[in-house]
């Protein structure tokens, strides 16, 4: 198995806590190196041809298939499962024992609700949850400084 890093990075540039698995072709591009720059906890599991952005927290037990787009600043909480062919885009929030099924775009800034159910697109900056998930506000994050959190 071979982990792919962006030119410039090693391994000591992002957490990978013990039993997660990570496929080939799995590929880590920061650009902020520091120590804690991604996190990835126990139990998770990363399949072949997954592109993960800067600052990502993968929390305990989540589930990523293949062919998977993480933009920057995505934190996945426990127990999610992200389908094959998803494309998360910059500072999304996956909640807890979420499903977000293949083919689905999650746009920027959006949050998805625990337990939610996303089968279609998800518009930017919006709170969807439920099963199926619906859209149901959307959120003015212009008050938050998002560089402002330790990740991990």
């Amino acid at each position: 198995v071979e982990l792919a890093l962006s030119k410039g990075l090693t391994a000591e540039n992002f957490i990978v806590e013990k039993s997660v698995i990570i496929s080939d072709r799995a590929a880590f591009n920061q650009r902020h190196l520091n120590n804690k720059s991604s996190c990835i906890s126990n139990g998770s599991i990363i399949a072949s041809s997954v592109n993960i952005g800067d600052y990502f927290v993968g929390t305990n037990r989540i589930t990523i298939g293949h062919h998977v787009n993480i933009g920057n600043y995505v934190t996945i909480l426990p127990g999610a499962i992200i389908s094959g062919y998803v494309n998360i885009e910059d500072n999304c929030v996956i909640g807890a024992g979420a499903v977000v099924k293949d083919g689905v775009t999650i746009k920027s800034g959006s949050m998805i609700g625990a337990g939610s159910v996303v089968l279609k697109d998800v518009e930017s900056d919006s709170i969807t949850i439920g099963n199926p998930a619906r859209a149901t506000k959307i959120v003015d994050k212009s008050y938050v400084d998002i560089e402002q959190f330790e990740m991990c």
